[in-house]
């Protein structure tokens, strides 16, 4: 299962680092079994065959590419796939390549913000959700790989609410989660020491942490079954100030 805390989600590695503008990756990419080099301008991505020495222009023209990783992001593809993140303004979107028949070609489309392979195999990609009221929080985005392309779920569900909980008092939301769907939940405050938990339909504890208005709450999740999950903003701690919270929960 996999839970994801605030700004934190950077804490998922890579087999491959995402590096910046000018620099050099070796990996097998050609599936030859030799190791390439895979160089990232900050236009274009080249990839030069460790075998032959022969190069390959994987992308070239864009604006501006904020680095280039190399993972197993396609289980029905043998070998690695080289992902490159592209900025368009204050937004960005990733592409996945792969080679077949002497050239690399797109099997994904633009996928949301920077792409990831969860510790549990799962591929997961970034967006900024911006509240109705104001502010944006970032937030994971569910990939799947459907036939020979990987792609951005759709959300089926998206409920955003501002409530606020009295001093020495507990608010529970019920998410009604159905099977072998994700969730993502997100909230942010403008107060501090506000603690949120999520439990699922057993009453055992997926995630509880304290926030802030520097450090949003983020919660991701891949569900095996339906049940009836719960999302609960504690202010049983505090005697006399109430705390305002602002959450989004979308299912995927």
């Amino acid at each position: 299962m996999h839970k994801l805390i605030g700004v934190s989600i950077a804490v998922i590695l890579f087999i491959y680092p995402l590096l910046g503008m000018g620099e050099t990756i070796t990996a097998d990419v050609t599936g030859d079994g030799v190791d390439d080099e895979i160089k990232i301008g900050e236009q274009s991505v080249v990839v030069e065959d460790g075998q032959s020495s022969k190069k390959y222009i994987v992308i070239s023209g864009e604006e501006m590419l904020n680095g280039a990783s190399v993972n197993d992001y396609s289980v029905k593809r043998k070998g690695k796939e080289i992902a490159i993140e592209i900025v368009t303004g204050p937004e960005s979107f990733t592409e996945i390549y792969a080679f077949k028949n002497s050239k690399f070609f797109n099997i994904s489309g633009r996928l949301p913000g920077e792409v990831i392979v969860t510790d549990d195999g799962e591929l997961v990609g970034h967006t900024r959700y911006f509240f109705e009221a104001g502010g944006w929080i970032p937030l994971p985005w569910p990939l799947q790989e459907v036939g020979d392309s990987i792609v951005a779920l759709v959300s089926k569900k998206e409920t955003e609410k501002t409530i606020s909980v009295d001093a020495n008092s507990s608010k529970d939301i019920l998410i009604e989660c159905t099977k072998n769907s994700d969730i993502v939940i997100g909230a942010v405050v403008a107060d501090k020491d506000v603690i949120l938990g999520v439990y699922d339909g057993a009453g055992n504890e997926d995630m509880r942490t304290t926030i802030d208005a520097e450090n949003p709450f983020i919660f991701y999740d891949f569900g095996t079954k339906k049940e009836t999950k719960t999302l609960t903003i504690d202010n049983s701690y505090s005697i006399m100030t109430p705390k305002t919270v602002t959450y989004v929960i979308i299912q995927y």
